[in-house]
């Protein structure tokens, strides 16, 4: 093999034999992807909707009360998960400024949480299967989209991998070697278990659980569970999880159970909590963008599985996915990041035989399925870094061109790869196109993206006028999370009428009035017999809604506290030309 693929395949070949060498290497290797993978975009993307923004709000007002038990986001109770993750949050919020810390400080315990998941997955896997395929395995992980994705996300799924990897594996050196006592196997096995149960309760169980039911059966052994030495590890999980479970149970006279269990996950199990409904074969269906850019190598893997499901790597592997996999296909509430924990032991199947000496050749039609399936969602993925800003904003970011376009090459190079089964070319040219394009969307693409990323616009229009008021931001219709981050804990959600008794009743007040689900400024103006300027005029789309959406920021014409800083800034140059009262008109109510 000749040429860019035959240099690609020599320097991941390369690659991969200097990291197996050594643990520092291994870890060097994983260092460096976590790098080039997390750091793009990290501080760049604004604060997301709406589970990252509930995630990061509950953490700040956890460090602006001190109160370290209860769960709120502003007044209300959010008694969904345990307070792990915000324990995590809020301590490295308070290392990088406190409660006003940028939101990538509060990103950071999941972007430090993936660069752990990709070295346990190295760990895990080497008693299970050797060091070559472990540390293939451990870069998989490490440049999964879905796992990149979750690290760039200030909320539970990227922390529960990595304890979900710590107990794996643990596990996998507990059931490979002979141990007579408990000892730091039985401690990191029992001791990540109660962590996970912190951080999203008992979904690492689950994990755990399926594993060993797995084992149990397929090994028809199973005194071997005493090996696990249960009575001890049962004991370090309860005073692990027990102390705050005690505490958020009399501080809330068990509310927070009725909510955590009650609702929460048994409203998963048994309908499609909040219109996360998938059908049968969910997960299959998402999972080759979910583990892109190494699915494709599953066609080729599966077969190789089955023929090995004796072995125990390979036992231990199926036990580990496919009892969670199941469940989760069952269960009514389907996203595709619900699987993530099981996505290493993928990576340590295709590793398997991807490191193989008898990988058996596959027919014509395989290969160019595979390859397919690889081009299609590196495709559109490059395609949204090239024209994405251009078309939705009228901007180019050169770097983000660069980088897109440096993408679609390496995918169209490892799409030939695969369709030819060379699978090592195949390897390096899916590494260069992943981490190209993650460090075109992240950092070049999305952030670029103003009017889908409406919070901060609103907060930045708001604090020009901070000079004269010290009144907090107020919102009509505009509700999602991520304005309560980018305006303070103090931000006003009110309806329509709480916002026009701000307005009549003291000076100072400005408010975001939305345009949208039949509301109308000039109706309200009309219907409430009130005055108003219009400051400024927003456009933009509300991805949550997937809807075209308008905000206007109004005051009271003649306030006298607004006086110093009116008439506002122009509107955005890059935005739709605003009505005729979005300059400072005041919009006056019909007479009679």
């Amino acid at each position: 093999m000749q040429g860019l693929p035959g240099r690609i395949e020599t320097a991941a070949l390369a690659a991969l034999g200097w990291a197996e060498a050594s643990a520092p290497r291994r870890a060097a290797l994983i260092g460096l992807l976590a790098l080039l993978t997390l750091l793009p975009g990290l501080a760049a993307l604004p604060p997301t909707d709406r589970d990252e923004s509930r995630f990061v709000q509950a953490s700040r007002q956890m460090i602006e009360t001190g109160d370290l038990i209860d769960i709120r986001f502003q007044d209300e109770p959010r008694w969904k998960k345990p307070a792990g993750i915000y324990w995590l949050q809020a301590a490295s919020a308070s290392a990088f400024g406190g409660a006003q810390a940028p939101v990538w400080a509060y990103r950071l315990p999941s972007a430090l949480a993936v660069f752990l998941a990709g070295l346990l997955t190295i760990w895990t896997l080497l008693p299970l299967a050797g060091q070559r395929a472990a540390t293939l395995a451990g870069a998989m992980v490490s440049t999964a989209l879905l796992v990149v994705v979750e690290g760039h996300i200030a909320k539970t799924d990227a922390t529960l991998l990595a304890c979900v990897m710590l107990a794996q594996g643990a596990l996998a050196r507990i059931r490979t070697r002979a141990v007579t006592r408990f000892d730091w196997r039985h401690l990191l096995f029992w001791g990540a278990l109660g962590l996970g149960v912190l951080v999203k309760g008992p979904v690492i169980l689950l994990s755990a659980g399926g594993t060993l039911l797995w084992l149990t059966v397929t090994e028809r052994a199973p005194r071997r569970l005493l090996e696990l030495k249960p009575l001890p590890g049962f004991g370090l999980l309860i005073l692990l999880t027990l102390p705050w479970a005690v505490a958020i149970w009399l501080r809330t006279g068990g509310a927070f159970f009725d909510e955590a269990v009650g609702t929460d996950l048994l409203g998963k199990v048994t309908a499609g909590a909040e219109k996360h409904w998938g059908p049968p074969g969910y997960y299959l269906a998402t999972v080759w963008g979910t583990f892109w850019p190494w699915t494709p190598l599953a066609l080729f893997a599966a077969p190789f599985v089955w023929r090995a499901r004796a072995s125990t790597a390979m036992r231990f592997l199926l036990g580990w996915a496919l009892p969670f996999w199941l469940v989760f296909a069952l269960v009514s509430t389907k996203l595709p990041h619900y699987i993530l924990p099981i996505l290493p032991a993928l990576a340590g199947m295709i590793a398997l035989w991807a490191t193989a000496p008898d990988r058996a050749v596959p027919g014509r039609l395989r290969p160019l399925f595979a390859a397919g399936l690889f081009a299609l969602v590196g495709g559109l993925l490059g395609l949204a870094g090239l024209i994405g800003p251009t078309v939705l904003e009228g901007t180019v970011s050169a770097p983000g061109v660069l980088l897109a376009l440096l993408a679609l090459g390496a995918v169209a190079l490892g799409a030939r790869a695969i369709a030819r089964m060379q699978v090592h070319a195949y390897i390096g040219s899916a590494l260069i196109a992943g981490l190209c394009l993650y460090a075109s969307i992240l950092q070049y693409t999305l952030p670029a993206l103003h009017s889908v990323f409406l919070s901060p616009r609103l907060a930045e229009a708001r604090a020009r006028f901070d000079a004269c008021t010290d009144r907090p931001l107020v919102s009509v219709g505009y509700r999602e999370p991520s304005l309560v981050v980018a305006g303070g804990t103090d931000t006003m959600l009110a309806d329509a009428g709480e916002a026009a008794d701000l307005l009549r009743s003291q000076d100072g007040w400005l408010v975001f009035f939305e345009e949208s689900r039949g509301f109308a400024l000039d109706r309200f103006i009309a219907e409430q017999n009130l005055p108003l300027t219009t400051l400024q005029t927003i456009h933009g789309f509300n991805y949550n809604r997937g809807k075209p959406t308008t905000l206007h920021l109004v005051a009271r014409p003649g306030d006298p506290r607004l006086a110093g800083c009116t008439p506002a800034p122009a509107p955005r140059a890059d935005a739709p030309p605003p009505g005729p009262d979005a300059t400072g008109a005041a919009i006056q109510p019909p007479s009679g």
